[in-house]
Order: C-alpha cells, then structure tokens, then sequence
C-alpha cells in the first residue's frame, strides 16, 4: 500500500480493461459536470441581477449624464401627442 498524504487527491491508476477504470472516470465526469452546473447557476444570478440594475439606473437618469438644458421627457410626450392628433385629423381613410 503507498502511503497518500493527508488532503492530496486521490487518483487511483487502473490497468487498462479494469471495470473500475471505467467507474472512475464517470465519477471524475460527474463531479466536472455538477461544477460546471453550478457556475452557469451563478453566472445566470448574476447576469439576472446585473441587468435589473442597468435598468433601474437608466429609467432613474444615472446611466449617462444629463444635459440640464434638455426639456423634461413630459413636454417631449406633450409635444409627441400634439402631432400624433394633428396627423390623425389630416388623414385620408384608406379604400
């Protein structure tokens, strides 16, 4: 038996056509795919939470700076309405 140091990992050498070998390395497959799994977990929480904020901070006007001689978005909307019903009066129904 060799002695193996405590906390080092354990990776056992099977001669080929082993039946173990094959056991193993499923298990070697399974322990990389949970972790991969679990990183896309984590990654997903994050892009989740990362584009809430991107949101938040763009509807509240701190994404980019603002130009305090802009009109305000409500005299944009007004102005927006004012030529939408002037357009609709001066149309022509359709045939």
């Amino acid at each position: 038996m060799v002695p193996v140091p405590k906390g080092a990992p354990f990776t056992p050498n099977f001669p080929q056509g082993c039946p173990f070998r094959n056991r193993y390395d499923s298990a070697k497959l399974l322990k990389a795919t949970d972790s991969v799994q679990r990183k896309y977990v984590l990654a997903k929480e994050n892009t989740d939470v990362l584009s809430e904020s991107i949101l938040f901070n763009a509807f509240t006007g701190k994404l980019v700076s603002q130009d305090p001689n802009e009109e305000p978005a409500s005299a944009l909307l007004n102005r927006i309405r004012a030529g939408s019903a002037a357009q609709s009066i001066t149309r022509t129904p359709r045939r």
